[in-house]
């Protein structure tokens, strides 16, 4: 049985900030990409999040959410989001960024 619950501090924020605007917990899926490198948000049944809560979650945490969204002819439109993590440094903004 693979876990869909958050591995990292990051990672729980997320599943906060989404719980405070309305999603419901046992919705909330975090995955290893087939790669096996990359982390995935999932939503329900591949739903999509509502442009202000993305906005929301990147402007509180350390992360960007990267929607891949594709057409499946039995379910219609499918999407799951990448979970970039973002190093800040203090003095000038973003350093650097990297998959997690």
């Amino acid at each position: 049985m693979r876990t869909t619950q958050p591995i990292n501090f990051i990672e729980d924020k997320i599943k906060l900030l989404l719980c405070l605007n309305g999603y419901q917990q046992k919705d909330i899926e975090f995955k290893n990409h087939m790669n096996g490198d990359e982390r995935i948000l999932r939503i329900g049944y591949w739903r999509m999040l509502d442009n202000d809560v993305i906005c929301n979650i990147q402007e509180n945490i350390n992360a960007v959410l990267k929607p891949i969204t594709f057409w499946e002819d039995d379910c219609g439109w499918l999407t799951w989001y990448f979970i970039n993590i973002v190093e800040k440094e203090k003095s000038n903004g973003i350093k650097s960024t990297s998959r997690s």
